[in-house]
């Protein structure tokens, strides 16, 4: 639903005050799916989605009736349907967060902390902690919560327009986030209310006929509008005031590491290639490496030996980053590794991964950049994920590795996805090699069943 597809009635109101009205869409969707049914009435068409699709595709006039009959009663005024259709917004989720030593602090000893959140302000400023970044004007955030009240999936969708939202759209991604455990959701858009109104409303109205959703916010600077609250005391008109820091940033900041960049692009720059004279040497080292690769049981030794420095804290230098990113260009080499990204371990492969792609040239990033994404999927940091696809897909469109984990990260498929696809020894037997000996295994043994 575009800008100029909102009711004339919105025209009596101020911004801040439309967006409270137009939020009405649960109620008036569930009466235009009722004239929807009518108006097609054959059972294959009874269904959610194909409803959702009958009503996607009303034109401008049968959207305004269908939805303003079921959402103002006649010689209705606004206040009063306003408190008519008030909905009250539930109690705010309970975070839970996996720690990730590429950001600054240790997480706590089982790897994951939990907090409760006291009122709106305080998860809206963590929200930007658990993607990474702070949000950009016009992206949306879809927050889902377990039946219990924790929040498993944060996912952002990039300043989409309320064209882009439609079923087909949210057809893969819904499915994935239920798996997860969403149970219901909360919806935050950033910006101003004319740019992302329109987004925010249609995305509620059609992910909220398969999920209850527990607020729509909107996010301007330090002020938030919940389009759900009515009460001028709790959401008065000029937006209610929050602040960045709070007990829970600070939580998440010291138990489990995590941090906001203030923008997507300076996330970026922890995975960005070296510039100036390193990006000289750096491809002059890529062209030796790759003129002169390491051989296949050299390269499976390489990874092993940069799998244990990396646990032990050691860092791996330009020379080393370059010969190894090169021997990952060997597909036993690159799913040797890929065979070694046991979770238990992620911190260490996020680690190492970053640092290689910090070191080497464009050409080179796209087996370390699909490594890196592998592990920033099992870690739930799907930021740091689409931005190291963004690296290997930039080097080379076709790389099949990215592609794959793209398709499963775009989807919202949970950390608890990212299985590995095989084991060491299974690498080696499908590409006909020695099976590695248990000494040079990159994982510790274990006893049985540990």
């Amino acid at each position: 639903m575009s800008e100029e597809r909102l009711p004339p009635i919105a025209d009596e109101l101020e911004p801040h005050e439309a967006a409270e009205l137009v939020v009405r869409l649960e109620r008036g969707y569930q009466r235009a799916l009722e004239e929807a049914r009518a108006a097609v009435g054959t059972p294959e068409h009874q269904s959610r989605r194909q409803l959702a699709n009958e009503l996607d595709a009303l034109s401008l006039e049968e959207f305004d009736a269908t939805f303003w009959s079921g959402a103002r009663e006649p010689g209705e005024d606004i206040e009063r349907m306003l408190a008519r259709t008030a909905v009250n917004a539930s109690a705010t989720p309970d975070i839970a967060a996996t720690g990730d030593k590429d950001r600054p602090g240790d997480a706590v000893s089982d790897g994951t902390t939990r907090l409760s959140v006291n009122n709106i302000g305080e998860f809206l400023s963590v929200l930007p902690m658990m993607m990474g970044f702070q949000p950009d004007e016009g992206d949306v955030v879809l927050s889902g919560l377990s039946e219990h009240g924790r929040m498993v999936v944060t996912m952002r969708l990039a300043q989409p327009t309320a064209d882009d939202i439609t079923v087909d759209y949210l057809s893969n991604m819904l499915p994935n986030i239920m798996d997860a455990g969403t149970r219901s959701v909360y919806v935050t858009a950033y910006g101003p209310g004319q740019q992302v109104t329109p987004v925010a409303l249609k995305l509620t109205t059609l992910v909220g006929s398969v999920l209850p959703v527990q607020d729509v916010l909107r996010v301007e600077g330090d002020r938030y509008w919940s389009y759900l609250c009515q009460d001028p005391s709790c959401c008065p008109p000029e937006g209610r005031q929050f602040q960045a820091e709070t007990q829970a940033t600070t939580t998440l900041r010291v138990e489990a590491g995590l941090s906001a960049e203030t923008s997507r692009d300076k996330l970026a720059e922890r995975l960005a290639p070296p510039t100036g004279e390193q990006a000289e040497a750096a491809r002059q080292a890529w062209t030796e490496a790759i003129a002169k690769p390491l051989s296949v049981p050299e390269g499976r030794a390489a990874v092993d030996q940069a799998l244990r420095d990396s646990r032990e804290g050691k860092p791996i230098d330009a020379a080393e980053a370059v010969q190894l990113a090169a021997a990952l260009t060997a597909l036993p080499v690159r799913d040797h590794a890929w065979a070694h990204m046991n979770p238990e371990f992620r911190d260490a492969h996020t680690d190492l991964w970053s640092a290689i792609l910090r070191q080497v040239p464009p050409e080179a990033a796209p087996a370390p950049a699909s490594l890196l994404a592998f592990t920033a999927w099992q870690q739930g940091q799907g930021a740091v994920a689409n931005l190291a696809l963004d690296r290997a897909m930039e080097a080379d469109p076709d790389y099949t590795m990215a592609h794959l984990i793209h398709q499963a990260v775009s989807a919202g498929l949970p950390p608890s996805k990212a299985i590995l696809p095989m084991t060491p020894e299974q690498v080696a037997q499908s590409y006909d090699l020695p099976l590695p000996a248990k000494a040079d295994r990159a994982e510790p043994e274990r006893e049985p069943g540990g």
